[in-house]
């Protein structure tokens, strides 16, 4: 059977009304996005010498739910279950908040519209929202009350990254400043399939996947990026730092997200960054649009050659995907500096002298004094880079 993406844990089950899903029909690619309900109500007959009926909950039949399409359900029949994706995209608090997101998730698709779509009404019955949501939905309000000049801001931050990065991007409180290399390494991510940047130590490019990816997702829908680690250190630092610079956007842009763990960012509009370590078993099962691998060589061996194995191949085929592989080159063997010699490879360089701060005669005899001149020439001059 086609099991769910996003599965919430037991915790999120337990706590949570139940969840907005889109089911896609893989073989002719249509889809469906509703609502379902994680528990179930029965009421039965009082206990003996009691009077009132008891009322019994327990986890309904969601993990097996295929929707109440009847078109779904005839495909269902036809084909079987491993002919289905099924996504939850969000979780909801109560029974309001789930109608109220089945309703926007099918106008913001605009269901209605599309003939991948095959939801055929929309019928929504709904009073105020609850005051427990007021704060959380917010952001509705506010969308109403933008003005053409935010409208064009908008529009010029979404066509301009490194525009919306030193504008609106901000680190301890402070706009950031990218220095050039940072500038055309993040364009030449945007213009190029495949990259590979060969990068030292302290040179900002953690913050340039989070400025990349936190574009991706504030200004594009339903787009899935990954971004692996080789360690569970470094997965929560990018998680922690993609979080912090999206709660400090204003609130013209800001990718309000609604659910996060420790796996997965998901934003309103759908898109989401799903973080892993490099464990291709744990990645199949769900599409990729873009795909960050940092720090390559400092992971085994078989689990990068299993990553180029079954996940590369099955990432999204469009042109607008992306495959980063970034990171400090470990030695001469490195497989990113073998894969950086390959044609079709866009490859960029950035070692300390290109971030000014770093370079001066002070700053290499500080590194070199405390790490030894192997450690500063390695991980910050890119000797075997070079």
């Amino acid at each position: 059977m086609a099991n769910w993406e996003n599965i919430p844990t037991q915790e999120e089950i337990d706590n949570s009304f139940g969840f907005i899903y889109r089911i896609t029909h893989l073989p002719s690619g249509i889809k469906y996005i509703g609502k379902k309900q994680l528990h179930s109500k029965t009421r039965k007959p009082p206990l003996k010498g009691k009077k009132r009926k008891r009322l019994v909950i327990k986890e309904s039949d969601w993990r097996e739910y295929f929707s109440s399409s009847e078109e779904i359900q005839r495909l269902l029949v036809k084909d079987g279950p491993d002919a289905f994706k099924r996504e939850i995209l969000c979780l909801t608090s109560c029974a309001w908040e789930n109608m109220w997101l089945e309703h926007k998730y099918q106008v913001d698709e605009n269901v209605l519209f599309r003939d991948d779509y095959i939801n055929g009404i929309i019928h929504i019955r709904l009073g105020k929202c609850p005051k427990a949501l007021v704060e959380k939905y917010k952001f509705v309000h506010d969308y109403i009350t933008y003005t053409e000049n935010d409208v064009n801001e908008f529009k010029l931050c979404k066509e301009n990254i490194i525009y919306f990065a030193e504008k609106y991007i901000k680190i301890n409180d402070k706009l950031i400043k990218l220095y050039p290399k940072q500038k055309d390494i993040l364009l030449s991510w945007q213009d190029n399939k495949r990259n590979i940047t060969n990068s030292s130590r302290q040179s900002g490019v953690s913050t340039l996947y989070a400025i990349f990816l936190l574009h991706i997702c504030i200004f594009h829908n339903d787009i899935t990026n990954v971004i692996c680690s080789a360690s569970q250190h470094n997965s929560k630092h990018m998680r922690e730092l993609i979080i912090n610079l999206n709660d400090n956007l204003p609130s013209l842009f800001k990718g309000e997200s609604y659910r996060y763990d420790e796996e997965n960012l998901i934003f309103m509009n759908g898109s989401r960054i799903k973080f892993h370590n490099f464990n291709a078993y744990g990645m199949r099962g769900f599409g990729i649009n873009n795909l960050i691998m940092d720090n390559i060589d400092y992971s085994s061996e078989e689990s990068i050659d299993e990553m180029f194995k079954y996940i590369i191949p099955m990432m999204n085929s469009s042109k607008s995907s992306k495959l980063i592989i970034g990171g400090t080159p470990k030695n001469p063997d490195s497989k990113q500096l073998k894969l950086s010699k390959i044609e079709g490879w866009n490859t960029t360089y950035i070692n300390y002298k290109d971030i000014p701060p770093q370079n001066t005669p002070e700053f290499e005899k500080l590194i070199r004094s405390m790490a030894g001149d192997e450690t500063f020439n390695t991980d910050f001059a890119l000797e075997y880079a070079s």
